[in-house]
């Protein structure tokens, strides 16, 4: 499950910072960035409060069933952006590949 999750971050959440300088283009990627990490932190802090209370109210059953009609703001919200107004980055194919393989622009020496 660990190794499941894990996995699961290691693509969404590079993918949800770089949508998010999609979002707000070159003058507050740090801002913003910091903003959704925060925002997310704090959901899933919440989120998981209010799904302990949720069940105890109203059940499993329900609960999950709310948990996933909730899932239909996401995709109201994703439905609403103006793609046309996103601030995309010229495709550079292979540009992650050759800054992994590029030697350290510094380096540190730990003692």
């Amino acid at each position: 499950m660990a190794t499941a999750l894990s996995t699961a971050n290691a693509v969404e959440i590079p993918t949800r910072m770089s949508f998010v300088s999609e979002l707000v283009g070159p003058r507050m990627p740090v801002k913003a960035s910091s903003l959704s990490a925060a925002y997310f932190n704090t959901a899933r802090m919440l989120g998981a409060a209010l799904g302990g209370l949720l069940i105890r109210a109203v059940g499993t059953s329900a609960a999950m069933l709310l948990n996933a009609v909730s899932y239909l703001a996401t995709l109201a919200g994703l439905s609403l952006i103006r793609t046309a107004e996103l601030h995309r980055c010229p495709r550079r194919p292979g540009a992650g590949l050759r800054h992994i393989a590029a030697p350290p622009a510094s380096s540190c020496r730990c003692s």
